[in-house]
């Protein structure tokens, strides 16, 4: 049942940004002109919401709530949704990352990846290979995949978490969730060249300050003479990033949501897993010590 969407003056949020899909789902557009009649129509009357009308949306409205609350609420409206449908891959990625102990952690994401892929065949990833985020319904999927990439890391699987990220690499091109600057991270810590230019040449352009910083660690493994400059690169683009490398114990964990370029969140999202390979590399904080001690000129700002 549709009723009127009460989007905030920002822009439509994210239950209007899922309502929009549900009625572009629903048309049957013949031409430019039916678009047209469209857009126009949502730009005089906005999104209609929709009621939720069985246990699957009344699941996703439950985890949509989970999202915004705290932990142990957040865990009980995830075992709820779960009762209402046992296939809400929401559910399984909320107890995921509401859950402190990594190996229990895994566990939901790996669950929610073997329904996910029941739900998504092979035959469905082929046709929709490519733009799997532009599909609302592949969204929670592709989050159990980033969380279980994210739990082999920290687990100390790095091959593992490679072999997960170049999936959803490859299930979503435009790589909304940013893997590619974990991906970046893991082949410099590894010495994989090869893999980092194949990847980096493939997001030649792209704005994460993350970039420059594995460009930089990429030149270091790899003895390069010009490290010394990727890194400086790097530190202008954000000085946040090397001081949260020289803390003692990389503690610093981001708080969710999104994040601006440059800042200070933006470093922590990169080096709660660059952290611990940083460190791990021969030499390479001796090497950040000393340039990060070089006078620092005045950093980029991107808007």
């Amino acid at each position: 049942m549709a009723k009127k969407n009460t989007s905030t003056p920002n822009g439509p949020g994210l239950r209007g940004i899922e309502d929009l899909q549900r009625l572009l789902a629903k048309q049957d557009f013949k031409g430019e002109k039916d678009i047209q009649a469209f857009l126009e129509k949502m730009m005089e009357e906005g999104i209609p919401g929709f009621e939720p009308d069985g246990c699957i949306e009344d699941a996703e409205e439950l985890v949509m709530e989970g999202y915004a609350s705290d932990t142990p609420h957040a865990i009980e409206l995830a075992r709820q949704a779960l009762e209402l449908d046992h296939d809400c891959l929401g559910a399984y990625d909320l107890l995921g990352r509401c859950e402190s102990l990594v190996a229990v952690r895994i566990a939901y994401f790996k669950r929610g990846i073997d329904v996910g892929n029941e739900l998504y065949d092979a035959a469905f990833k082929e046709k929709h290979r490519g733009h799997f985020w532009q599909l609302h319904e592949t969204r929670p999927y592709m989050r159990c995949m980033q969380g279980y990439a994210e739990s082999l890391f920290f687990l100390g699987d790095p091959y593992g978490a490679i072999g997960v990220w170049i999936d959803m690499i490859e299930l979503n091109e435009s790589d909304n969730l940013g893997i590619r600057q974990f991906l970046l991270l893991t082949f410099a810590g590894l010495v994989m060249e090869q893999r980092f230019k194949e990847i980096d040449m493939k997001y030649k352009d792209d704005a994460f300050s993350s970039t420059p910083y594995n460009r930089a660690l990429m030149a270091f493994t790899t003895q390069r003479t010009n490290a010394d400059k990727l890194l400086r690169d790097a530190i202008q683009r954000n000085p946040h990033v090397v001081d949260l490398l020289l803390e003692e114990d990389g503690s610093d964990k981001p708080a969710p949501g999104s994040v601006l370029l440059g800042s200070r969140e933006e470093a922590m999202v990169y080096t709660e897993l660059a952290w611990s390979i940083w460190h791990n590399v021969p030499g390479c904080m001796e090497w950040v010590e000393r340039v990060a001690k070089e006078p620092r000129q005045g950093t980029m700002k991107l808007l």
